[in-house]
């Protein structure tokens, strides 16, 4: 047995080693815990990030019902409450938000005050008058006369969809409202106002939002003379509840509360809720609950954003289970190693030298569990960093310093910087875009969140992209801002998708005006051109009477052409489609264009010897180039060449979606080329508007490259133009490829104009003068013609009379049946009745898609007599 004072010896080393070991593990724990921690708020603060940008933009995305809007007033004028409700139904049909109501508020200078309130109160508005929302300090709305300022705003058109109409004459410039306005003017964007302003309703509590899109006179005018030409704007109102639950609709699961908060204050710990997010319910409910900071149970972060000159502040609340599974054991296993160790060495001080082996042997024991434990931590930190790497955003993280510390690979591909040279360099090195990067850095480092900053960003090789910018300070647990996270967007191609949209928006939007216009006036040229021929054919010998009746033909021949050129334009013209081979009909189209161009042109034709099979209309694709060789022409009045050439192309799918209204597939390409004057940028933006034209007064309607745009989109394809000032235009026209091989076009059998007809004819129109020249014109040929006005007139004749061949009708009725409708009724009652269709305006119920159904009959308006014939010879010989 060893001495005492050896044995106490013993004693004081192992309680030596102890204390030494309590404290490694002390310091060990903490620092494990430490890391642990950072690691979780990290991943919990990219988290919230991503869920703010992803909100933000679909706020935005629902806002885009006023872009279509807007477009629709600058292009057809002032609407009505009628018309502004069929375009929101039809925009909310599209899947677009719906909001409360949308409403269109004229500009009214004060001078023109009175006279405004007395023409609206003659239009049928009794009690119009100009108001504006008033609140008292209790935050109570109340309507009240507006008071003087030099403008005002009154709604006056509505689309109501919520359950409460807006209050007519109510101000837009009212207060609460008047910011988020003159921002939308002056920026020429949306603007929106505050979570507590006052909406059309005048509510000043209800959790909605209202938002502004101006329109100018004329369009797009520079920022300082915006305000003068503003026309008025157009706005809508939102609940908020609504426009939330839609931004987060179809995202991951949120698995803690998200508050919308109406005010902030940052000294007392506090905070207004306008709309809280309930994972539980999975949506967002209205709530004006006070928010106390210290009283949330988990982690808790801050984010904001500007969206139409409002500031957004979100809290985003991680409950305590999301933050505890997202912890490791790693702190525990580091403490139960390093006491283990310092129970090993004491005990070992304790044994002696001869227990030397066995504390190797538990050495080696835990040191194989920390070599695991360290290999689990490299694991979780390459998923972190394959998370980052995956990233499409670059993400630049700073010290306090504002010293860059990591740089994500996406940002190396983005800003085209590199992680081996940045490093360590100042964040300033990196300010190469309009919006200061280091200033945006240094708010976060203050402890501001920053989102949804937009600029133009310049990469050091000298090119430019848009770039939407995002900052947020870096905290790791409860200690303060020890970084900042820098997130940079390309958003080069949003931008110019979004652009793409609004233009087809633009087109469909005058699409819609023309074909409209073509129905009517085909209507008219139907009496003109009917009664022309019906004075002509009576034998009236008079030179003078003759020489006036053939100028009238051909100024109605000149405008039917017209309403075809619209009609092709609106996509509403009828195409008899059917399987082409090109290489057989451009040649005699050249030789045949070669004449009318003149022999100043070079025309030369140029076609792929292994061409494939589309599907068209060969006549309108002949009338498609020959506009398009005109316009070549034109371009080059000294002459000069034109090359027309057709080949083989597929558009694969990345193609399709950088091009809107575009498919993937196989195409045939016919290119029209010249060497002449070429276009500007503003005029190519502008080339497939209808009546734009850049030719002199009377030398050009500005159809024909509208009309050839109308034709290639109905036909399924698509038309693009490539121009350079000085160096000549080149104009490619696709057209979808087909597998049969190419059919002959259907021809109708041809009746000389003097041949005439027997039996009786039963003729349904709604339109009297329509009606009655078709009566004549039936007469002439030989018919005896019954005439109905609707078809339960039709119907009756037809129950009452048994020796009608033929029904010719309309298809488009008053009187709650149309055409087809008609025909189907008609025909049980007759079985065997030959029906002959007629229309001026083809998007109807026996078209689809622009293509005539198998088997029905149908002559357009207006048509000459020997068009009827030939059309009604079609359907007796096809019953």
């Amino acid at each position: 047995m060893p001495p005492a004072s050896h044995r106490l010896r013993r004693l004081a080393v192992a309680s030596l080693v102890l204390a030494v070991g309590v404290v490694v593990a002390a310091v060990a724990y903490l620092t494990a815990r430490s890391a642990d921690e950072r690691r979780v708020e990290e991943q919990l603060e990219f988290r919230a990030a991503w869920r703010v940008d992803d909100i933000e933009y679909k706020l935005h995305s629902s806002f885009s019902i006023l872009i279509g809007a807007a477009s629709t007033i600058a292009a057809e004028g002032p609407p009505t409450s009628e018309r502004l409700d069929r375009f929101v139904r039809a925009r909310i049909s599209y899947g677009a938000t719906a909001p409360d109501s949308v409403f269109w508020a004229p500009r009214v200078p004060h001078a023109e005050r009175r006279a405004f309130e007395e023409a609206m109160r003659g239009s049928g508005a009794a009690d119009f008058a100009i108001r504006e929302v008033e609140v008292d300090a209790s935050g109570r709305a109340a309507i009240v006369p507006a008071r003087e300022r030099p403008d005002y705003y009154p709604a006056v058109a509505f689309a109501v969809q919520g359950l409460r109409p807006p209050d007519v004459g109510l101000d837009s410039a009212s207060a609460g409202l008047s910011a988020a306005l003159q921002h939308s003017i002056d920026s020429a964007r949306v603007g929106v106002a505050g979570l507590s302003s006052p909406g059309p309703h005048g509510d000043a509590s209800a959790p909605g939002i209202t938002v502004f899109l101006p329109v100018y006179e004329p369009i797009a005018p520079p920022a300082e003379a915006r305000r003068a030409a503003v026309r008025g704007v157009v706005g809508a109102a939102f609940d908020l509840v609504a426009v939330l639950n839609g931004a987060i609709e179809g995202t991951p699961a949120v698995a803690g509360p998200i508050f919308v908060l109406r005010s902030v204050d940052t000294a007392g710990g506090r905070a207004t809720a306008a709309a809280v997010y309930d994972p539980a319910r999975g949506s967002f409910a209205a709530s004006a609950a006070d928010v106390t900071f210290a009283s949330l149970a988990g982690y808790h972060t801050f984010r904001q954003f500007t969206l139409g000159g409002t500031t957004w502040r979100l809290l985003l609340l991680f409950p305590p289970e999301q933050v505890a599974a997202l912890r490791t054991s790693a702190p525990l296993a580091w403490l139960a190693l390093s006491v283990l160790l310092s129970l090993a060495a004491a005990a070992a001080a304790l044994a002696g030298i001869g227990r030397g082996e066995r504390l190797r042997n538990i050495i080696d024991e835990r040191t194989g569990e920390v070599a695991r434990l360290d290999a689990e931590l490299r694991h979780r930190l390459a998923d972190l960093e394959a998370i980052v790497g995956a990233s499409p955003m670059a993400i630049v993280t700073t010290g306090t310093d504002g010293a860059i510390r990591t740089i994500s690979p996406a940002a190396e591909r983005i800003l085209g910087i590199s992680a081996a040279h940045e490093v360590g360099t100042p964040i300033a090195a990196l300010a190469r875009s309009d919006a200061d990067a280091a200033a945006i850095v240094a708010r976060a480092l203050g402890g501001e969140s920053i989102a949804g900053i937009e600029t133009a960003w310049t990469r050091p090789d000298g090119t430019i992209f848009d770039a939407r910018i995002s900052a947020s300070p870096l905290r790791y647990a409860t200690s303060p801002v020890a970084g900042a996270v820098l997130l940079v967007e390309d958003v080069t191609e949003q931008k110019a998708t979004a652009e793409q949209l609004m233009h087809a928006q633009k087109l469909e939007s005058v699409g819609q005006l023309t074909g409209g216009v073509a129905h009517d006036f085909n209507n008219l040229l139907a009496i003109i051109m009917g009664n022309l021929e019906l004075l002509s054919d009576r034998g009236l010998n008079d030179d003078k009477r003759e020489r006036l009746l053939q100028p009238a033909m051909r100024a109605t021949l000149r405008g039917a052409e017209l309403t075809q050129q619209l009609l092709a334009f609106s996509r509403r013209q009828t195409l008899r489609p059917v399987p082409t081979q090109l290489d057989r009909i451009l040649p005699p189209l050249r030789n045949m264009m070669a004449r009318t161009l003149g022999e100043t042109i070079d025309l030369q034709l140029i076609l792929a010897p292994d061409l494939a099979t589309c599907i068209v209309d060969p006549g309108q694709l002949e009338n498609a180039i020959l506009n398009l060789a005109i316009n070549a022409r034109d371009a080059m009045p000294q002459g000069g060449k034109i090359v027309i050439e057709a080949h083989n192309a597929v558009l694969d799918k990345r193609y399709a979606e950088a091009h809107f209204d575009v498919r993937e597939g196989r195409y045939i390409v016919v290119s029209v080329s010249d060497e002449g004057r070429g276009m500007t940028k503003d005029v190519q933006a502008r080339a497939f508007e209808p009546f734009f034209t850049t030719k002199e007064v009377g030398k050009g309607s500005g159809l024909g490259l509208s009309m050839v745009y109308g034709f290639a989109k109905q036909s399924g394809g698509n038309l693009t133009l490539y121009s350079e000032p000085g160096h000549g235009t080149t104009i490619k026209l696709y057209l979808p490829q087909v597998e049969t091989a190419a059919a002959a076009l259907p021809e109708l059998p041809q009746r000389r104009p003097e041949e005439s007809f027997s039996g009786t004819v039963l003729v349904v129109e709604d339109q009297p003068d329509v009606r009655a020249t078709a009566i004549e014109q039936f007469a002439t040929l030989g018919f005896s013609a019954l005439a109905a006005g609707t078809g339960q007139e039709a119907l009756a004749i037809l129950q009452e009379r048994d020796d009608v061949k033929l029904l010719f009708c309309d298809v488009v009725l008053g009187g709650g049946m149309n055409g087809p409708a008609l025909a189907t009724a008609a025909t049980r009652i007759r079985p065997g009745l030959t029906v002959l269709y007629t229309s001026g305006y083809t998007k109807n119920a026996i078209v689809h898609h622009g293509r005539l159904d198998e088997g029905v009959n149908l002559i357009n308006k207006p048509y000459r007599r020997a068009d009827l014939i030939r059309a009604v010879k079609a359907a007796l010989d096809g019953a």
